[in-house]
């Protein structure tokens, strides 16, 4: 944490002293603000940039906001500098705050920590709602049903020690059930939902990041002054291939029937489309030679 210290002006137009502990990394933060500052980063990166640094200061004060408003002009643009660098400079971690959502009517477990052990047609709704969440700039709908995919009753048949071990001891997935749960999920608090948002988030871009060919870096835009022009997650979000279309192309003698592809394991499905993606841009190149 960072101790920081001064004076600030109350309501009252008194000067007080302060004395407090700020969140000076991303393991210190509150998981309400992890996800918060996770959405900001992600979603609003159409903003002026000073103002997403305000923000992001805004939240690391929380409930000490009255000193931040009491602070003269000068020292609000240092402090901003100063305590919102890590944001910028380091990479959040991955991490899951929530291992189990214990609700009124049943308790969830949630995917792997890395998103391996979900199944192919998982992925396809998880990451179309999470494109959705993006271009609703964080309509909490789609927040919802992601969370409701992720998280699942666990299997009574499930045994980590039984040779048919899946490596999920969740319930098999089906969609069918996303509305139903849904109803459970929309009443946990909204820094809850948006500390499990970051985890979710973080898995998808470190699993799309591990597979460049089928997730490529957008195009860069250039400003008149030749500098890129910012590229928000929405905007990616919306450029990518519908995933029902892929999932339609792949029914076959590779993955079998509809049933049978919607539960191969994601990144096996991904890994063989990151390969074929790779070969066909390979092709390409040597023949352009």
């Amino acid at each position: 944490m960072r101790h920081i210290h001064g004076l600030y002006k109350t309501e009252k137009n008194k000067r007080k002293k302060f004395a407090i502990d700020i969140a000076g990394s991303w393991d210190e933060m509150q998981p309400g603000q992890f996800g918060a500052a996770i959405f900001c980063l992600q979603v609003t990166t159409k903003a002026d940039p000073e103002r997403i640094k305000l923000s992001l200061l805004a939240l690391l004060f929380e409930k000490h906001w009255p000193i931040l408003a009491g602070v003269t002009d000068e020292e609000k643009y240092i402090l901003k500098e100063e305590l919102t660098k890590f944001f910028f400079e380091t990479e959040p971690p991955l991490k899951n705050l929530y291992p189990k959502l214990k609700l009124k009517t049943a308790d969830l477990i949630p995917a792997d920590l890395d998103l391996s052990n979900i199944g192919f047609g998982e992925w396809c709704f998880l990451d179309t709602y999470m494109s959705f969440f993006y271009r609703s700039q964080g309509d909490e709908e789609w927040l919802d049903k992601m969370i409701a995919t992720v998280y699942r009753p666990t299997d009574p048949e499930a045994n980590i020690n039984s040779p048919n071990y899946t490596g999920d001891l969740r319930e098999p997935f089906n969609e069918n059930l996303i509305p139903g749960r849904v109803k459970l999920i929309t009443g946990l608090k909204r820094n809850e939902k948006m500390a499990i948002f970051q985890w979710i988030s973080i898995a998808l871009k470190h699993a799309k990041d591990a597979r460049p060919f089928v997730f490529p870096e957008p195009v860069k835009e250039l400003d008149e002054h030749g500098n890129p022009v910012p590229v928000t997650l929405a905007e990616e979000a919306q450029s990518d291939g519908s995933w029902s279309d892929i999932y339609s192309d792949l029914i076959g003698p590779k993955f079998g029937t509809s049933m049978e592809l919607k539960h191969t394991n994601a990144f096996f499905v991904l890994d063989y489309l990151n390969k074929e993606q790779r070969q066909w841009t390979e092709f390409k190149a040597n023949n352009k030679a």
